[in-house]
């Protein structure tokens, strides 16, 4: 699946890019972020951007995947991101799906900046350009829930799981507004959703029996670390955090057995 998707980007976005171009920098570097190597990429940006030939769509889609790759690179540099991805849109060349893409990189971009009014402003773009997709209203329930703005997070959270009800991630950060805006069980009730459709859930029974200790709900928590440990076995991160608790617990010999 992995291969069919990276041969997907380098058709969508190489076309065009031989024939503007002497070198293959820019195949290259959509090469190189199809194998998130972020940073060969944008060094092979960089170069595909010194080509005078490039037609305006080639440029603007160049500016835009230098963008994500400066967000996603080793040494992320958020403000170079933001000004890629802001000349690809004043190009006015783009696609309304890359736009909406743009848009959502550019959420999350000031997200990170705890810009949160501009991160929710980026959002409403991309919503407006794709409504029908969930990516808009997950981006802007995590600035609401990151401005303390629980229950428009809560209400932007239950669109995109409307629009994409197979996705666990929704019901878990959902979970988190819930329970942090004190609606305990209904937040549990999600968390119980996402473990559910994950194929994987031991994170979350580990994320889980963290709010059952919060709540001083300790055999609750123990009961959770049990079924992590039964699905991954010799976790430290579960040991410790088992022991932990039993310390609170004050039964010493189960904690001590537990570190050990």
């Amino acid at each position: 699946m992995r291969l069919i998707i990276s041969s997907l980007i380098l058709i969508i976005f190489t076309s065009g890019c031989q024939t503007t171009r002497g070198d293959n920098s820019c195949t290259y570097g959509l090469l190189m972020h199809s194998k998130r190597q972020f940073d060969t990429a944008k060094e092979n940006y960089d170069l595909c951007l010194k080509s005078p030939n490039l037609s305006a769509s080639i440029r603007a889609r160049t500016h835009l995947m230098r963008g994500f790759a400066n967000l996603r690179s080793k040494n992320k540099n958020l403000d170079a991101a933001e000004a890629d991805i802001q000349t690809a849109l004043d190009m006015n060349v783009l696609t309304e799906t890359k736009k909406a893409n743009a848009y959502l990189h550019l959420g999350i971009i000031n997200r990170n900046k705890e810009k949160y009014d501009a991160a929710i402003q980026y959002a409403d773009k991309a919503i407006e350009l794709k409504p029908t997709k969930y990516n808009g209203y997950f981006s802007r329930a995590r600035s609401h829930y990151k401005a303390r703005n629980l229950d428009e997070a809560i209400a932007d959270y239950s669109k995109a799981i409307q629009l994409s009800p197979e996705k666990g991630t929704l019901f878990k950060r959902r979970a988190y507004a819930y329970i942090e805006k004190g609606e305990f069980q209904t937040g549990l009730k999600d968390f119980q959703k996402a473990i559910d459709l994950e194929t994987k859930p031991e994170s979350l029974y580990l994320n889980r029996s963290f709010q059952y200790v919060y709540h001083q709900k300790f055999e609750l928590a123990l009961e959770d670390q049990k079924k992590m440990r039964r699905i991954a076995p010799g976790g430290w991160l579960v040991n410790w955090a088992a022991g932990i608790q039993l310390m609170w617990m004050q039964k010493y010999p189960e904690a001590i057995h537990m570190f050990n």
